[in-house]
């Protein structure tokens, strides 16, 4: 009975601190083992089946040599570290469809909010395994998987992670059945997987033809109107009635930490919207009769920019000078690359010395002559 109680516990997502926290660590060793497990056995056979996924690829790696100066020791280091990203964008997709029943009133309420709940736990276990795992890498892994982690790039995540790290388990005891709280995970997660999924689909589009770029003109519309109403105008409205229950119930605690949260995620919408409206109007007003090259140069550059300015915008803010010169010498040896740079350097002197080697010979039969 106890065993079985605890279950019913763990499935409806009782708001109490003991299920919740072991649903936490339950869903972070899901996301720990399931995502690159569909990555490998999933995504990666779908993406060789493709006609466009040299394109796609291709398009990745330019820009992250534009932004970091990553170059990939072959295509298929490159392509198994895109692909290794897609599960990203399921896992928030999953978690805003956990919210959809409830929000439309689909079936009993204590089913419905349990499923929203459990959307929201699936976010917070993910973020604790990311922060797990990336903590692992910095201090405990070799230089590659340290530079896989730049300073900057693990301060974006950490403002990213403070919300669900410090709001979902209290948000989730007092506010189990609020609609509002549903409502603001499925706007988060949902706005950012959809943007996910058509940043990585524009990538697949030829624009240097006139049904392609139609297509991205389609993809990047879409995308801003998606960015704007999940991570803007209803993001403020859904925010401003959530907090302004939680102040009005008198969580003081829970309300400071929430203005917090909500200030430094608006940060990161104010990115996303700057990026999303910068693709459409770049795109709105691109030909399909422009240079086939000045077209994919376009692309390469507002996916790059939008990155080294987000970049600099966090290094700015939280690195001193000698942090910033350090962080940018770090993404040098990214993915193997300063690995790579001590190969070439190692064989060049192994080629060296070899034809110093077989010089050595003739000079000494010419002496030999000489002296006959």
């Amino acid at each position: 009975p106890d065993l079985m109680s605890m279950l019913q516990q763990l499935l409806l997502a009782a708001p109490e601190l003991h299920v919740l926290l072991t649903l936490l660590c339950t869903w972070a060793v899901f996301w720990f083992f399931a995502m690159p497990l569909f990555a490998k056995h999933m995504v990666m056979p779908y993406v060789l089946k493709q006609r466009w996924k040299d394109r796609w690829c291709e398009v990745q790696k330019k820009i992250q040599k534009a932004v970091l100066n990553i170059e990939f020791p072959n295509d298929r280091a490159a392509m198994d570290f895109f692909v290794d990203g897609i599960p990203l964008l399921f896992q928030h997709i999953l978690g805003a469809l956990l919210c959809v029943p409830s929000l439309l009133a689909i079936g009993p309420t204590y089913v419905t909010s349990a499923m929203a709940c459990h959307g929201l736990l699936s976010e917070a276990g993910w973020e604790l395994m990311d922060i797990l795992k990336r903590g692992y890498e910095v201090v405990c892994g070799g230089e590659e998987s340290k530079a896989k982690n730049p300073t900057a790039f693990l301060i974006f995540l950490l403002i990213h992670h403070v919300m669900g790290q410090t709001m979902i388990i209290p948000v989730i005891i007092y506010y189990h059945d609020n609609l509002y709280v549903h409502e603001f995970c499925f706007l988060l997660q949902g706005g950012a997987g959809a943007a996910l999924l058509l940043s990585s689909y524009g990538y697949t589009i030829d624009i240097t033809t006139a049904a392609g770029l139609r297509q991205m003109k389609v993809v990047s519309t879409t995308t801003l109107a998606m960015i704007l109403y999940t991570r803007c105008f209803r993001y403020v409205y859904v925010a401003y009635f959530l907090t302004l229950q939680i102040y009005g119930d008198g969580h003081t605690v829970l309300f400071g930490f929430g203005v917090v949260a909500l200030c430094l995620m608006g940060l990161i919408n104010m990115l996303f919207c700057t990026e999303a409206l910068s693709k459409f109007l770049k795109f709105f007003k691109m030909q399909h009769t422009d240079d086939a090259e000045h077209v994919q140069r376009t692309l390469v550059h507002m996916s790059s920019s939008f990155h080294r300015q987000n970049s600099a915008v966090i290094m700015d803010l939280f690195l001193t000078d000698s942090q910033k010169r350090w962080s940018k010498i770090r993404g040098v040896v990214h993915m193997g690359v300063l690995h790579e740079t001590k190969k070439t350097d190692s064989a060049a002197k192994a080629a060296e010395k070899k034809r110093a080697g077989d010089k050595t010979p003739v000079v000494r039969q010419r002496k030999t002559a000489k002296e006959e």
